[in-house]
C-alpha cells in the first residue's frame, strides 16, 4: 500500500500553503518549496515530511519523514479545498487518515 503512490505525482501550486484539518483540532500544515523538494510542515516526530521534485511544476504524492524507522505519507488531492492524507507510522496500524481544507485568509 504504501508503494502504491511511488510514481505519482501532483502539480506543487495545487499544494502550497497552508491548511487546516477538518476534525475538532483544526491543526494547520504548511507546504513549503525548496530548491529540492517540498516539505510538509509542522515537523512530525523529528522532522518534516519530504515530498520529491520531479521539476519545478511537479512534486511526489508520496512522502517521508527521515526517521528509524521512517514515517511515510501518501497525499490524494480532493478538489482545491480539500486534501486526504493518510500517515503511516511504523507500529499504528491502520494507518491514521486526515482530512484538510485549504486555509482562507481572514
Amino acid at each position: 500500500m504504501i508503494n502504491a503512490n511511488k510514481d505519482k505525482f501532483i502539480n506543487v501550486s495545487l499544494l502550497k500553503g497552508e491548511w487546516e484539518s477538518q476534525d475538532t483540532f483544526h491543526s494547520k500544515i504548511e507546504f513549503i518549496v525548496t530548491k529540492y523538494d517540498v516539505h510538509l510542515l509542522p515537523k512530525v516526530h523529528v522532522n518534516p515530511f519530504s515530498f520529491n521534485l520531479k521539476d519545478s511544476t511537479q512534486v511526489s504524492t508520496k512522502g517521508m519523514a527521515i526517521n528509524w524507522p521512517p514515517y511515510d505519507c501518501i497525499i490524494s488531492y480532493i478538489s482545491e479545498k480539500r486534501l486526504e492524507i493518510i500517515f503511516y507510522d511504523f507500529m499504528q496500524s491502520p494507518p491514521a487518515i486526515c482530512y484538510y481544507k485549504r486555509k482562507t485568509a481572514n
